[in-house]
Protein backbone atom coordinates (compact mmCIF):
# COMPACT_ATOMS: atom_id res chain seq x y z
CA UNK A 1 0.00 0.00 0.00
CA UNK A 2 1.21 3.74 -1.06
CA UNK A 3 -0.19 6.28 0.61
CA UNK A 4 0.71 10.49 -0.34
CA UNK A 5 1.32 13.46 1.34
CA UNK A 6 -0.05 16.15 -0.14
CA UNK A 7 1.49 19.95 1.97
CA UNK A 8 0.99 23.61 0.46
CA UNK A 9 1.81 26.74 2.16
CA UNK A 10 1.44 30.08 0.66
CA UNK A 11 4.28 31.86 1.71
CA UNK A 12 8.52 30.55 2.03
CA UNK A 13 9.33 30.17 5.74
CA UNK A 14 9.66 27.30 8.41
CA UNK A 15 7.11 29.01 11.06
CA UNK A 16 3.77 27.94 12.17
CA UNK A 17 2.07 25.32 9.53
CA UNK A 18 5.30 24.81 7.82
CA UNK A 19 5.92 22.25 4.99
CA UNK A 20 7.82 20.58 7.04
CA UNK A 21 5.48 20.34 10.47
CA UNK A 22 2.67 19.39 8.31
CA UNK A 23 4.64 16.37 6.88
CA UNK A 24 5.27 15.59 9.82
CA UNK A 25 2.09 15.62 11.75
CA UNK A 26 0.62 13.89 8.52
CA UNK A 27 3.68 10.69 8.63
CA UNK A 28 2.24 10.79 12.57
CA UNK A 29 -1.01 10.17 11.81
CA UNK A 30 -0.45 7.55 8.68
CA UNK A 31 2.35 5.60 10.80
CA UNK A 32 -0.56 5.42 13.73
CA UNK A 33 -3.45 4.44 11.14
CA UNK A 34 -2.13 2.64 8.06
CA UNK A 35 0.86 -0.67 8.33
CA UNK A 36 2.94 1.02 6.16
CA UNK A 37 6.57 1.91 6.32
CA UNK A 38 8.87 5.05 5.42
CA UNK A 39 9.11 4.09 1.93
CA UNK A 40 5.49 3.66 0.98
CA UNK A 41 4.93 6.78 1.80
CA UNK A 42 4.88 9.63 -1.35
CA UNK A 43 5.56 13.31 -0.77
CA UNK A 44 3.82 15.81 -2.76
CA UNK A 45 4.68 19.72 -1.86
CA UNK A 46 4.07 22.83 -3.24
CA UNK A 47 5.83 25.93 -1.02
CA UNK A 48 4.95 29.53 -2.10
CA UNK A 49 1.66 28.93 -3.72
CA UNK A 50 -1.70 29.98 -2.96
CA UNK A 51 -4.66 27.77 -2.12
CA UNK A 52 -7.09 30.11 -4.80
CA UNK A 53 -6.69 27.79 -7.42
CA UNK A 54 -5.39 24.48 -8.52
CA UNK A 55 -2.26 25.59 -10.97
CA UNK A 56 0.61 24.50 -8.84
CA UNK A 57 3.29 22.15 -10.05
CA UNK A 58 3.29 19.35 -7.22
CA UNK A 59 -0.44 19.27 -7.45
CA UNK A 60 -1.03 18.71 -11.02
CA UNK A 61 2.08 16.07 -10.60
CA UNK A 62 -0.42 14.25 -7.78
CA UNK A 63 -3.07 14.41 -9.84
CA UNK A 64 -1.89 12.70 -12.76
CA UNK A 65 -0.28 10.42 -10.76
CA UNK A 66 -4.06 9.52 -8.89
CA UNK A 67 -5.10 8.16 -12.80
CA UNK A 68 -1.78 5.81 -12.95
CA UNK A 69 -2.86 4.98 -9.72
CA UNK A 70 0.20 5.11 -7.69
CA UNK A 71 -1.21 5.27 -4.29
CA UNK A 72 -4.76 4.19 -2.25
CA UNK A 73 -5.28 7.32 0.17
CA UNK A 74 -3.61 10.91 0.04
CA UNK A 75 -3.26 12.48 3.28
CA UNK A 76 -3.59 15.97 4.25
CA UNK A 77 -2.92 18.32 7.60
CA UNK A 78 -6.06 20.45 6.13
CA UNK A 79 -8.75 20.80 3.87
CA UNK A 80 -7.88 23.94 2.62
CA UNK A 81 -4.23 22.66 1.67
CA UNK A 82 -5.55 20.99 -1.26
CA UNK A 83 -7.74 24.15 -2.57
CA UNK A 84 -9.32 27.32 -1.10
CA UNK A 85 -12.28 27.20 -3.46
CA UNK A 86 -15.56 24.74 -2.80
CA UNK A 87 -15.80 23.81 -6.14
CA UNK A 88 -12.44 22.93 -6.59
CA UNK A 89 -12.76 20.76 -3.88
CA UNK A 90 -15.40 19.41 -4.40
CA UNK A 91 -14.34 18.33 -7.77
CA UNK A 92 -10.97 16.67 -6.78
CA UNK A 93 -12.84 14.78 -4.20
CA UNK A 94 -14.61 13.11 -7.15
CA UNK A 95 -11.86 12.21 -9.17
CA UNK A 96 -10.28 10.83 -5.92
CA UNK A 97 -13.66 8.58 -6.01
CA UNK A 98 -13.22 7.86 -9.56
CA UNK A 99 -9.96 6.19 -9.48
CA UNK A 100 -10.87 4.50 -5.95
CA UNK A 101 -8.76 6.82 -3.87
CA UNK A 102 -9.25 8.02 -0.31
CA UNK A 103 -8.59 11.31 1.44
CA UNK A 104 -8.26 12.49 4.52
CA UNK A 105 -7.36 15.47 6.25
CA UNK A 106 -5.98 14.81 9.60
CA UNK A 107 -7.44 18.24 11.72
CA UNK A 108 -10.77 17.98 10.25
CA UNK A 109 -11.41 14.01 11.14
CA UNK A 110 -12.48 14.16 6.94
CA UNK A 111 -11.90 10.55 6.14
CA UNK A 112 -13.35 8.84 2.98
CA UNK A 113 -12.43 5.65 4.15
CA UNK A 114 -15.55 5.99 6.93
CA UNK A 115 -19.11 6.05 5.91
CA UNK A 116 -19.39 9.48 7.36
CA UNK A 117 -16.68 10.65 5.10
CA UNK A 118 -18.31 9.01 2.26
CA UNK A 119 -21.17 10.84 3.22
CA UNK A 120 -19.51 14.41 3.06
CA UNK A 121 -18.17 13.54 -0.36
CA UNK A 122 -21.79 12.62 -2.05
CA UNK A 123 -23.05 15.91 -0.27
CA UNK A 124 -19.99 17.58 -1.66
CA UNK A 125 -20.64 16.52 -5.04
CA UNK A 126 -24.22 17.64 -4.89
CA UNK A 127 -23.53 21.25 -4.08
CA UNK A 128 -20.05 20.96 -6.34
CA UNK A 129 -23.02 20.05 -9.48
CA UNK A 130 -25.67 22.69 -8.25
CA UNK A 131 -22.81 25.44 -8.48
CA UNK A 132 -21.67 23.99 -11.92
CA UNK A 133 -24.74 24.45 -13.33
CA UNK A 134 -25.45 27.66 -11.64
CA UNK A 135 -22.58 29.27 -12.89
CA UNK A 136 -22.91 27.67 -16.16
CA UNK A 137 -26.93 29.00 -16.77
CA UNK A 138 -25.04 32.77 -15.58
CA UNK A 139 -22.32 32.19 -17.99
CA UNK A 140 -24.76 31.73 -20.82
CA UNK A 141 -27.12 34.35 -19.93
CA UNK A 142 -24.57 36.67 -20.01
CA UNK A 143 -22.91 35.98 -23.39
CA UNK A 144 -26.59 35.75 -24.76
CA UNK A 145 -26.77 39.14 -23.99
CA UNK A 146 -23.62 40.33 -24.77
CA UNK A 147 -24.09 38.41 -28.67
CA UNK A 148 -27.25 40.46 -29.20
CA UNK A 149 -25.01 43.41 -29.64
CA UNK A 150 -23.03 41.88 -31.58
CA UNK A 151 -19.34 42.14 -30.77
CA UNK A 152 -17.18 39.40 -31.08
CA UNK A 153 -17.19 36.96 -27.90
CA UNK A 154 -14.42 34.47 -29.22
CA UNK A 155 -10.97 33.42 -28.62
CA UNK A 156 -9.87 32.44 -31.70
CA UNK A 157 -11.34 34.69 -34.76
CA UNK A 158 -11.92 33.09 -37.66
CA UNK A 159 -9.25 32.91 -40.99
CA UNK A 160 -9.65 36.47 -42.42
CA UNK A 161 -9.39 38.30 -39.29
CA UNK A 162 -8.23 39.54 -36.09
CA UNK A 163 -9.95 40.32 -32.57
CA UNK A 164 -9.60 44.28 -32.00
CA UNK A 165 -10.67 46.53 -28.72
CA UNK A 166 -12.24 49.53 -29.61
CA UNK A 167 -13.97 52.10 -27.44
CA UNK A 168 -17.93 52.98 -27.50
CA UNK A 169 -20.37 55.17 -25.38
CA UNK A 170 -23.23 53.32 -23.76
CA UNK A 171 -26.77 54.76 -23.70
CA UNK A 172 -26.01 56.56 -20.43
CA UNK A 173 -22.83 58.62 -21.95
CA UNK A 174 -19.93 55.88 -20.34
CA UNK A 175 -17.03 55.19 -22.19
CA UNK A 176 -17.08 51.22 -22.38
CA UNK A 177 -15.20 48.88 -24.47
CA UNK A 178 -15.68 45.65 -26.59
CA UNK A 179 -14.37 43.90 -29.04
CA UNK A 180 -15.07 43.72 -33.00
CA UNK A 181 -13.38 41.53 -36.09
CA UNK A 182 -10.22 43.40 -37.65
CA UNK A 183 -9.17 42.26 -41.73
CA UNK A 184 -5.93 40.27 -42.05
CA UNK A 185 -5.72 41.82 -46.43
CA UNK A 186 -3.60 38.28 -46.79
CA UNK A 187 -6.67 36.15 -45.45
CA UNK A 188 -9.11 38.03 -46.56
CA UNK A 189 -8.19 37.17 -50.14
CA UNK A 190 -7.29 33.75 -49.66
CA UNK A 191 -10.76 33.17 -48.38
CA UNK A 192 -12.35 35.02 -51.49
CA UNK A 193 -10.18 32.59 -53.73
CA UNK A 194 -11.80 29.56 -51.43
CA UNK A 195 -14.72 31.17 -52.10
CA UNK A 196 -14.31 31.59 -56.24
CA UNK A 197 -12.98 27.88 -56.58
CA UNK A 198 -16.09 26.30 -54.73
CA UNK A 199 -18.18 28.25 -57.42
CA UNK A 200 -15.89 26.79 -59.72
CA UNK A 201 -15.54 23.57 -59.19
CA UNK A 202 -18.37 22.95 -57.34
CA UNK A 203 -17.33 20.12 -55.01
CA UNK A 204 -15.29 20.57 -51.79
CA UNK A 205 -13.06 17.78 -52.51
CA UNK A 206 -11.96 19.19 -56.02
CA UNK A 207 -11.38 22.82 -54.15
CA UNK A 208 -9.42 20.86 -51.49
CA UNK A 209 -6.95 18.96 -54.76
CA UNK A 210 -6.52 22.87 -56.13
CA UNK A 211 -5.06 24.62 -52.97
CA UNK A 212 -3.06 21.55 -52.23
CA UNK A 213 -1.73 21.48 -55.82
CA UNK A 214 -1.22 25.20 -55.42
CA UNK A 215 0.47 24.84 -51.85
CA UNK A 216 -1.98 26.60 -50.42
CA UNK A 217 -2.63 25.91 -46.42
CA UNK A 218 -4.51 27.50 -43.59
CA UNK A 219 -3.15 30.20 -40.91
CA UNK A 220 -1.88 26.66 -39.34
CA UNK A 221 0.64 25.94 -41.93
CA UNK A 222 -1.56 22.80 -42.45
CA UNK A 223 -3.74 21.91 -45.90
CA UNK A 224 -7.32 22.49 -45.86
CA UNK A 225 -9.45 19.10 -45.47
CA UNK A 226 -13.28 19.47 -46.53
CA UNK A 227 -14.44 19.23 -43.32
CA UNK A 228 -12.62 22.78 -42.39
CA UNK A 229 -13.54 23.90 -46.16
CA UNK A 230 -16.97 23.48 -45.14
CA UNK A 231 -16.66 25.60 -42.15
CA UNK A 232 -15.38 28.62 -43.79
CA UNK A 233 -18.02 27.77 -46.92
CA UNK A 234 -20.61 27.95 -44.38
CA UNK A 235 -20.00 30.79 -41.85
CA UNK A 236 -21.39 33.93 -41.73
CA UNK A 237 -18.82 35.97 -40.86
CA UNK A 238 -17.71 36.75 -44.11
CA UNK A 239 -20.75 37.26 -46.10
CA UNK A 240 -22.53 41.16 -46.79
CA UNK A 241 -25.87 40.49 -45.38
CA UNK A 242 -28.75 41.69 -46.94
CA UNK A 243 -32.41 40.90 -47.34
CA UNK A 244 -31.87 37.84 -49.16
CA UNK A 245 -29.57 36.30 -46.42
CA UNK A 246 -32.18 37.30 -43.72
CA UNK A 247 -34.88 35.47 -45.67
CA UNK A 248 -32.70 32.51 -46.02
CA UNK A 249 -31.99 32.01 -42.08
CA UNK A 250 -35.32 32.37 -41.64
CA UNK A 251 -36.30 29.51 -44.05
CA UNK A 252 -34.29 27.15 -42.46
CA UNK A 253 -35.41 28.06 -38.71
CA UNK A 254 -32.47 29.84 -37.26
CA UNK A 255 -33.04 32.43 -34.42
CA UNK A 256 -32.38 35.94 -35.95
CA UNK A 257 -31.93 38.82 -33.39
CA UNK A 258 -32.05 41.81 -35.90
CA UNK A 259 -34.92 42.91 -38.14
CA UNK A 260 -34.81 42.53 -41.80
CA UNK A 261 -34.37 46.32 -42.28
CA UNK A 262 -30.97 46.05 -40.42
CA UNK A 263 -29.42 43.73 -42.96
CA UNK A 264 -28.01 46.04 -44.96
CA UNK A 265 -25.46 44.83 -47.60
CA UNK A 266 -22.11 46.01 -45.62
CA UNK A 267 -22.20 44.23 -42.28
CA UNK A 268 -21.18 40.73 -42.00
CA UNK A 269 -22.29 38.24 -39.24
CA UNK A 270 -21.94 36.12 -36.54
CA UNK A 271 -23.42 33.23 -35.31
CA UNK A 272 -23.47 31.70 -31.39
CA UNK A 273 -24.67 28.08 -30.49
CA UNK A 274 -22.91 26.68 -33.36
CA UNK A 275 -21.61 23.87 -31.47
CA UNK A 276 -24.38 20.96 -31.59
CA UNK A 277 -23.23 18.93 -34.94
CA UNK A 278 -25.24 17.18 -37.13
CA UNK A 279 -22.91 14.13 -39.10
CA UNK A 280 -20.12 16.46 -38.08
CA UNK A 281 -21.54 19.48 -39.94
CA UNK A 282 -22.87 22.35 -37.98
CA UNK A 283 -26.49 22.55 -37.81
CA UNK A 284 -27.51 26.20 -38.24
CA UNK A 285 -31.02 25.72 -37.36
CA UNK A 286 -29.48 25.60 -33.60
CA UNK A 287 -27.62 28.89 -34.35
CA UNK A 288 -28.76 32.61 -33.16
CA UNK A 289 -26.98 34.96 -35.87
CA UNK A 290 -26.60 38.94 -35.44
CA UNK A 291 -25.68 41.52 -37.71
CA UNK A 292 -21.88 42.09 -36.64
CA UNK A 293 -20.15 45.32 -36.46
CA UNK A 294 -17.09 43.89 -38.94
CA UNK A 295 -17.75 44.51 -42.59
CA UNK A 296 -18.13 41.29 -44.48
CA UNK A 297 -16.53 40.63 -47.42
CA UNK A 298 -18.37 37.84 -49.94
CA UNK A 299 -21.06 39.22 -51.73
CA UNK A 300 -24.80 38.26 -50.41
CA UNK A 301 -25.44 36.86 -53.90
CA UNK A 302 -21.95 34.74 -54.14
CA UNK A 303 -22.57 33.50 -50.72
CA UNK A 304 -26.03 32.34 -50.80
CA UNK A 305 -25.36 30.45 -54.32
CA UNK A 306 -22.91 28.57 -52.47
CA UNK A 307 -25.14 27.60 -49.61
CA UNK A 308 -27.37 26.07 -51.95
CA UNK A 309 -24.53 24.06 -53.84
CA UNK A 310 -23.31 22.60 -50.59
CA UNK A 311 -27.21 21.50 -49.50
CA UNK A 312 -27.30 19.82 -52.94
CA UNK A 313 -24.12 18.02 -52.97
CA UNK A 314 -24.49 16.74 -49.43
CA UNK A 315 -26.35 13.87 -50.26
CA UNK A 316 -24.16 12.87 -52.82
CA UNK A 317 -21.11 12.56 -49.95
CA UNK A 318 -20.15 8.63 -49.70
CA UNK A 319 -20.55 6.84 -46.70
CA UNK A 320 -18.75 4.70 -44.80
CA UNK A 321 -18.59 1.18 -44.69
CA UNK A 322 -18.81 -1.48 -42.18
CA UNK A 323 -16.21 -3.88 -44.55
CA UNK A 324 -14.06 -6.48 -42.44
CA UNK A 325 -11.32 -5.10 -44.32
CA UNK A 326 -8.28 -2.61 -43.40
CA UNK A 327 -6.54 -4.45 -40.67
CA UNK A 328 -4.33 -1.30 -40.19
CA UNK A 329 -6.32 1.75 -41.12
CA UNK A 330 -5.06 4.39 -38.75
CA UNK A 331 -1.67 2.58 -38.28
CA UNK A 332 -0.41 3.09 -41.66
CA UNK A 333 1.88 6.18 -42.93
CA UNK A 334 3.78 7.92 -45.55
CA UNK A 335 7.10 8.06 -44.44
CA UNK A 336 7.87 10.03 -47.91
CA UNK A 337 5.66 13.17 -46.81
CA UNK A 338 4.43 11.89 -43.33
CA UNK A 339 0.95 11.79 -44.67
CA UNK A 340 -2.07 9.00 -43.95
CA UNK A 341 -2.50 6.23 -46.14
CA UNK A 342 -6.21 5.74 -46.34
CA UNK A 343 -8.13 2.63 -47.60
CA UNK A 344 -9.08 2.69 -50.90
CA UNK A 345 -10.74 0.19 -52.94
CA UNK A 346 -10.52 -1.42 -56.84
CA UNK A 347 -12.58 -1.91 -59.33
CA UNK A 348 -12.32 -5.50 -59.63
CA UNK A 349 -12.48 -8.13 -57.52
CA UNK A 350 -13.60 -5.64 -54.51
CA UNK A 351 -9.61 -5.81 -54.00
CA UNK A 352 -8.42 -2.97 -51.46
CA UNK A 353 -5.64 -0.69 -51.14
CA UNK A 354 -3.47 1.44 -48.74
CA UNK A 355 -2.64 4.86 -50.90
CA UNK A 356 -1.11 8.13 -49.50
CA UNK A 357 -3.25 11.25 -48.64
CA UNK A 358 -1.55 13.81 -49.58
CA UNK A 359 -0.47 11.80 -53.21
CA UNK A 360 -4.41 11.64 -53.66
CA UNK A 361 -5.31 14.72 -52.49
CA UNK A 362 -2.69 16.71 -54.71
CA UNK A 363 -2.76 14.38 -57.61
CA UNK A 364 0.63 13.19 -57.12
CA UNK A 365 2.21 16.93 -56.75
CA UNK A 366 2.98 16.13 -52.91
CA UNK A 367 4.04 12.86 -52.59
CA UNK A 368 4.28 9.84 -55.09
CA UNK A 369 4.47 7.02 -53.59
CA UNK A 370 3.06 4.16 -54.69
CA UNK A 371 0.07 2.09 -53.42
CA UNK A 372 0.30 -1.39 -51.28
CA UNK A 373 -2.29 -3.73 -51.64
CA UNK A 374 -4.41 -3.62 -48.08
CA UNK A 375 -4.24 -7.85 -47.89
CA UNK A 376 -0.94 -7.73 -48.72
CA UNK A 377 -0.02 -5.42 -45.76
CA UNK A 378 -2.61 -6.76 -43.38
CA UNK A 379 -1.29 -10.91 -44.01
CA UNK A 380 2.59 -9.45 -43.55
CA UNK A 381 2.00 -7.59 -40.27
CA UNK A 382 -0.48 -10.40 -39.07
CA UNK A 383 2.40 -12.83 -39.67
CA UNK A 384 5.10 -10.85 -38.54
CA UNK A 385 3.04 -10.27 -34.97
CA UNK A 386 1.89 -13.92 -34.74
CA UNK A 387 5.49 -15.19 -35.40
CA UNK A 388 7.10 -12.74 -33.13
CA UNK A 389 4.98 -13.66 -30.63
CA UNK A 390 5.69 -17.77 -30.54
CA UNK A 391 9.41 -16.65 -29.73
CA UNK A 392 9.66 -14.72 -26.60
CA UNK A 393 13.87 -13.76 -26.91
CA UNK A 394 12.99 -12.28 -30.24
CA UNK A 395 10.38 -9.99 -28.23
CA UNK A 396 12.96 -9.21 -26.02
CA UNK A 397 15.29 -8.17 -28.46
CA UNK A 398 12.74 -6.09 -30.31
CA UNK A 399 11.40 -4.39 -27.56
CA UNK A 400 14.90 -3.57 -26.47
CA UNK A 401 15.55 -1.65 -29.25
CA UNK A 402 13.04 0.51 -28.47
CA UNK A 403 14.48 1.17 -25.23
CA UNK A 404 17.58 2.19 -26.38
CA UNK A 405 15.70 4.87 -27.52
CA UNK A 406 14.27 5.75 -24.57
CA UNK A 407 17.37 5.39 -22.86
CA UNK A 408 19.27 7.90 -24.33
CA UNK A 409 15.98 10.16 -23.72
CA UNK A 410 16.48 9.36 -20.10
CA UNK A 411 19.95 10.64 -19.75
CA UNK A 412 19.40 13.25 -21.38
CA UNK A 413 16.11 14.37 -19.14
CA UNK A 414 18.58 13.36 -15.60
CA UNK A 415 21.11 15.85 -16.91
CA UNK A 416 18.80 18.84 -17.60
CA UNK A 417 16.77 17.38 -13.91
CA UNK A 418 20.51 18.16 -12.27
CA UNK A 419 20.86 21.27 -14.52
CA UNK A 420 17.41 22.61 -12.88
CA UNK A 421 16.74 21.10 -9.89
CA UNK A 422 20.55 23.43 -8.82
CA UNK A 423 19.11 26.78 -10.58
CA UNK A 424 15.73 26.23 -8.14
CA UNK A 425 17.98 25.61 -5.13
CA UNK A 426 19.98 28.90 -6.33
CA UNK A 427 16.82 31.43 -6.49
CA UNK A 428 15.65 30.01 -3.06
CA UNK A 429 18.86 30.79 -0.95
CA UNK A 430 18.65 34.44 -3.38
CA UNK A 431 15.01 34.81 -1.97
CA UNK A 432 15.62 33.80 1.02
CA UNK A 433 18.49 36.08 1.81
CA UNK A 434 16.16 38.75 0.77
CA UNK A 435 13.24 37.59 2.99
CA UNK A 436 16.14 38.61 6.03
CA UNK A 437 16.86 41.79 4.49
CA UNK A 438 13.26 42.97 4.12
CA UNK A 439 12.88 41.84 7.32
CA UNK A 440 15.68 44.30 8.27
CA UNK A 441 14.38 47.32 6.34
CA UNK A 442 10.28 47.01 6.51
CA UNK A 443 10.26 50.34 6.85
CA UNK A 444 12.69 51.57 5.06
CA UNK A 445 12.66 52.89 1.06
CA UNK A 446 14.40 49.95 0.08
CA UNK A 447 11.78 47.78 1.19
CA UNK A 448 9.80 47.99 -2.07
CA UNK A 449 13.43 47.68 -4.18
CA UNK A 450 13.46 44.46 -2.50
CA UNK A 451 9.81 42.92 -2.43
CA UNK A 452 10.06 44.18 -6.31
CA UNK A 453 13.67 41.73 -6.83
CA UNK A 454 11.60 38.79 -4.68
CA UNK A 455 8.57 39.01 -7.00
CA UNK A 456 10.89 38.96 -10.32
CA UNK A 457 13.23 35.83 -8.83
CA UNK A 458 9.91 34.05 -7.61
CA UNK A 459 8.21 34.39 -10.97
CA UNK A 460 11.72 32.52 -12.25
CA UNK A 461 11.74 30.06 -9.59
CA UNK A 462 8.01 28.99 -10.69
CA UNK A 463 8.74 28.67 -14.33
CA UNK A 464 11.83 26.66 -13.01
CA UNK A 465 9.41 24.28 -10.88
CA UNK A 466 7.09 24.02 -14.19
CA UNK A 467 9.71 22.91 -16.40
CA UNK A 468 11.45 20.65 -13.52
CA UNK A 469 7.83 19.48 -13.55
CA UNK A 470 7.76 18.51 -16.80
CA UNK A 471 10.69 16.69 -17.10
CA UNK A 472 9.65 14.54 -14.07
CA UNK A 473 6.49 13.85 -15.76
CA UNK A 474 8.39 12.41 -19.02
CA UNK A 475 10.64 10.49 -16.68
CA UNK A 476 7.35 9.10 -15.68
CA UNK A 477 6.11 8.14 -19.22
CA UNK A 478 9.74 6.39 -19.85
CA UNK A 479 9.23 4.25 -16.62
CA UNK A 480 5.79 3.60 -17.49
CA UNK A 481 7.19 2.21 -20.90
CA UNK A 482 9.68 0.13 -19.05
CA UNK A 483 6.89 -0.87 -16.47
CA UNK A 484 4.60 -1.87 -19.29
CA UNK A 485 7.28 -4.27 -21.51
CA UNK A 486 6.29 -7.50 -19.54
CA UNK A 487 2.71 -6.81 -20.28
CA UNK A 488 3.13 -5.89 -23.91
CA UNK A 489 5.79 -9.46 -23.94
CA UNK A 490 2.70 -11.36 -22.75
CA UNK A 491 0.04 -9.59 -25.23
CA UNK A 492 2.47 -10.81 -28.07
CA UNK A 493 2.93 -14.18 -26.30
CA UNK A 494 -0.92 -14.62 -25.90
CA UNK A 495 -1.36 -13.47 -29.88
CA UNK A 496 1.15 -15.86 -30.97
CA UNK A 497 -0.78 -18.97 -29.45
CA UNK A 498 -4.79 -17.53 -30.38
CA UNK A 499 -3.93 -15.55 -33.84
CA UNK A 500 -5.62 -17.88 -36.19
CA UNK A 501 -8.94 -18.36 -33.61
CA UNK A 502 -9.44 -14.12 -33.18
CA UNK A 503 -12.32 -12.33 -35.45
CA UNK A 504 -10.68 -9.52 -37.31
CA UNK A 505 -12.14 -6.85 -35.22
CA UNK A 506 -10.22 -8.62 -32.13
CA UNK A 507 -7.02 -8.74 -34.40
CA UNK A 508 -7.88 -4.85 -35.07
CA UNK A 509 -7.66 -3.73 -31.22
CA UNK A 510 -4.53 -5.98 -31.15
CA UNK A 511 -3.05 -4.10 -33.64
CA UNK A 512 -4.34 -0.96 -31.94
CA UNK A 513 -3.08 -1.64 -28.38
CA UNK A 514 0.47 -3.00 -29.26
CA UNK A 515 1.41 -0.83 -32.47
CA UNK A 516 2.23 2.96 -32.25
CA UNK A 517 2.78 3.35 -36.10
CA UNK A 518 3.55 1.40 -38.78
CA UNK A 519 5.67 3.57 -41.71
CA UNK A 520 5.11 2.34 -45.20
CA UNK A 521 8.42 3.88 -47.68
CA UNK A 522 7.07 2.38 -50.98
CA UNK A 523 9.04 -0.94 -50.66
CA UNK A 524 8.71 -2.10 -47.09
CA UNK A 525 6.96 -1.58 -44.38
CA UNK A 526 8.20 -0.63 -40.85
CA UNK A 527 6.91 -1.26 -37.20
CA UNK A 528 7.28 0.99 -34.57
CA UNK A 529 5.72 -0.25 -30.95
CA UNK A 530 4.61 1.51 -28.31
Amino acid sequence: MKIAIYSRKSKLTDRGESIQNQIEMCKNYIFANFKVSESDVIIYEDEGFSGGNTDRPEFQKLMKDITKKKFSTVVVYRLDRISRNVLDFATIIEDLSKYSVSFVSITEHFDTTTPMGRAMVNIAAVFAQLERETIAERIRDNMSRLARTGRYLGSTPPTGFVSEKIEYMDPSGNKKKMHKLAPVLDEIKFIELIYEKYLEFEGLTKVETWLMQNRYKNRNGNYLGTSELRRLLTNPVYVRADENVYDYYKSIGTEIVNTREEFNSINGMLAYGRHDRNNGVFDPTKWTVVIAKHEGIISAESWLMVQNLLEKNKDKAPRAGTSKHGLLTSKIKCSHCGGTMTLMYGKVNDRHYYRCRNKVKSRKTLCDVKNITGQDADDEIFNYLKELGQDRDRITKVLQVRNKKLAINEDDLELEEIRIKKAIKEKEFEIKNLTTQLRKNENSIAAKYIISDIESIDKEFQELKKVLSVIEEQKNQINDYKLDEELSVNALLDFGKSADSLSFEDKRKFVDRIIETIFWNGDSLEVVFR
